[in-house]
């Protein structure tokens, strides 16, 4: 099984880092998560400026001003491939 992980709380965010340590144990997981906390952003999709990506040794994604929409779609249409079975997001 292939796992998008994301938040809104941020790639270095204590839970998502525990929820990836879990689900890794029976799934394939990749993380992608703003790199920063973007708590009231979750709806927010950006349309008219480019986002980057940094991808850290441990093989989480950070998107660089961009909000948890943003990084849950760029995941599923561009950096997962194949794309993932589930999305979870917490």
């Amino acid at each position: 099984m292939r796992i998008l992980l994301s938040n809104d709380d941020g790639v270095h965010a204590p839970g998502i880092q525990t929820l990836a340590k879990a689900l890794r144990e029976f799934a394939d997981v990749q993380v992608v998560a703003p790199d920063r906390n973007r708590s009231g952003a979750s709806n927010s999709l950006t349309l008219e400026s480019s986002l980057r990506t940094f991808t850290f040794e441990n093989g989480d994604i950070a998107v660089q001003m961009g909000t948890p929409t943003d990084c849950v779609y760029l995941g599923v249409n561009a950096l997962m491939r194949p794309r993932p079975d589930i999305v979870v997001s917490g």
